[in-house]
């Protein structure tokens, strides 16, 4: 047969986009299920075994996360050393795993990590023991719907060093090396296995490569650990995890994981969160699929609270740039702003290029937000007094899918601590306004 016939393999183009998304899907659901949209803890685990989800839930450690509005499972939320993580537990399987990934990512997750158990296949040491997997072996189908046919996809290495750093001084065994991922469990032969084994591979289990997979076609930060508890029922007493059935380690694992991503973690976003956490401001952050035009994100967003916005960057013939912020439903008068905020002449658009050299975001993602990255404060800042009423206002967090409210006076003392005065004017007449701003 010609490979090419396989259907697996046929009329595969992993560079197109999907019709079904799991944005859209989720927004649906939400709609169906009268749920909020609440977002989902920005550390998820995948917990495909369910141990570490029954031994949390047996200790009373576990709140249901209420806006997880997938249809095949349930999520759920836990704090521990102070990090909080969401957690599915039983979803087995390269399929099921990366359709819980997707649906994560898209409910607010920003770091996906999959703990999972997994048979020996080159001894290491005595079992149980953790491997981080750097690339896994894709012997299973899902994997193929997101990359071009390989023998084996790898994991951002960016993700791998610092987790494998920390964890060299815990008191958990873990090594680093290649799984064999597998979606016919059963059907793990001899010949398999020595095959497997001259590759150098340490352990086989069924989601990693397709975990991995997904995430380098989509961008999304996944990390994957293989629980080697087994020696496939090849000698008594297999499938011993451990005290908890290896929850406590499992646990010393994802801390040691999340806190070491943490401290290398330098996205615009992270650092934008950070300094807000720095100035003690309160935050709600949400996800809101991308789009083009206001009205495609009002039919988007559902019942999200408060006051949306629209964000435009201008210039005067002087080069002096302008963002301009406003209530989204706002008639600004181009032909007049420029006497109130003190521009030299008319107001025109900026460039996207220059929006994206200066405060590091394209159309679309535009935002206030963004002059965190204009250290040279050349951007002024202009917002509609209307806006000060508000109890929120939403802006995306330098990313076009999501959106995070603000309460008007902490957007004040964040601009404020740029080292800029924002102009306050009264739009559409472009009055100025003097408010009385509370002190940064």
């Amino acid at each position: 047969m010609d490979l090419n016939e396989i259907p697996l393999l046929n009329a595969k183009d992993t560079s197109a986009p999907s019709v079904f998304r799991a944005d859209n899907m989720l927004i649906a659901a939400r709609r169906q299920k009268n749920l909020a949209t609440t977002p989902v803890p920005e550390i998820c685990v995948l917990d495909p075994d369910g141990d570490l989800v029954r031994q949390l839930r047996a200790a009373g450690r576990l709140t249901q996360c209420t806006g997880w509005a997938c249809y095949h499972t349930e999520m759920f939320a836990f704090t521990h050393e102070g990090i909080e993580f969401g957690i599915v537990g039983c979803a087995v399987g390269s399929a099921f795993a990366v359709l819980v990934a997707e649906q994560a990512f898209a409910s607010g997750c920003r770091l996906l990590i999959s703990i999972t158990s997994a048979g020996q296949i080159t001894p290491r040491g005595s079992v149980p023991y953790f491997v981080l997997i750097d690339r896994a072996l894709r012997d299973e189908g899902t994997s193929y719907h997101y990359l071009p046919a390989a023998r084996f996809v790898a994991a951002d290495p960016t993700l791998v060093a610092p987790p494998m750093a920390a964890l060299a001084s815990s008191s958990v065994q873990v090594y680093q090396g290649s799984a064999w991922t597998t979606d016919a469990p059963f059907r793990e032969t001899q010949a398999a296995i020595d095959a497997a084994r001259v590759e150098g591979i340490l352990a086989v289990e069924m989601e990693a490569a397709a975990l991995y997979a997904f995430a380098q076609a989509c961008g999304r930060d996944v990390l994957c650990f293989a629980h080697v508890t087994n020696l496939m029922a090849q000698i008594d007493d297999d499938f011993l995890k451990g005290e908890a059935d290896g929850a406590h380690d499992a646990l010393k694992v994802l801390v040691a994981t999340a806190q070491a991503l943490r401290k290398v973690s330098g996205s615009p976003r992270d650092r934008l969160f950070a300094h807000l956490g720095d100035l003690a401001i309160a935050t709600t952050t949400l996800p809101y699929p991308a789009h083009q035009s206001v009205e495609e994100g009002k039919a988007l967003r559902g019942k999200m609270p408060g006051q949306f916005t629209k964000n435009l960057l201008l210039r005067d013939r002087k080069n002096t740039l302008f963002l301009v912020v406003a209530g989204e439903d706002q008639t600004i008068d181009l032909r007049t702003l420029h006497i109130s905020i003190g521009a030299q002449g008319r107001l025109g658009f900026a460039p996207a290029a220059q929006m994206e050299t200066v405060l590091g975001v394209m159309p679309g993602a535009l935002t206030p937000f963004a002059i965190i990255s204009d250290g040279d404060a050349k951007v002024r800042v202009v917002i509609d007094a209307n806006l000060l009423d508000a109890d929120q206002v939403n802006f995306h967090p330098l990313v076009n899918t999501e959106t995070t409210g603000i309460r008007p006076d902490d957007l004040i003392k964040f601009i404020r601590s740029s080292g800029r005065e924002p102009i306050i004017v009264n739009l559409p007449d472009s009055a100025p306004v003097s408010v009385a701003l509370a002190a940064p």
